[in-house]
């Protein structure tokens, strides 16, 4: 059985790896709404982290990473813990 903690877990892991805020990811989520995380975004810290990263190549590739989580991972989770 899935739990509410891999749900968590999926959403603070992404948070941490992409340098966004959880309560965007949560929102996004539930409205499936991709483009909303990008208001929280840090990408000072994403640089910092990953000194190779380009400005430019930073909010598609986060956005199609969530996008594959979202579908994956997040959304599965979320229906079997109805």
């Amino acid at each position: 059985m899935i739990s509410s903690r891999a749900y968590e877990k999926t959403i603070h892991d992404f948070a941490e790896t992409w340098f966004v805020e959880e309560r965007e990811l949560y929102a996004s989520a539930v409205q499936y709404n991709i483009g909303g995380i990008i208001n929280s975004k840090d990408f000072a810290g994403y640089k910092e982290a990953n000194p190779e990263a380009l400005s430019l190549k930073y909010v598609p590739a986060m956005k199609r990473e969530w996008r594959a989580t979202l579908d994956e991972t997040v959304i599965p989770i979320s229906q079997e813990l109805r």
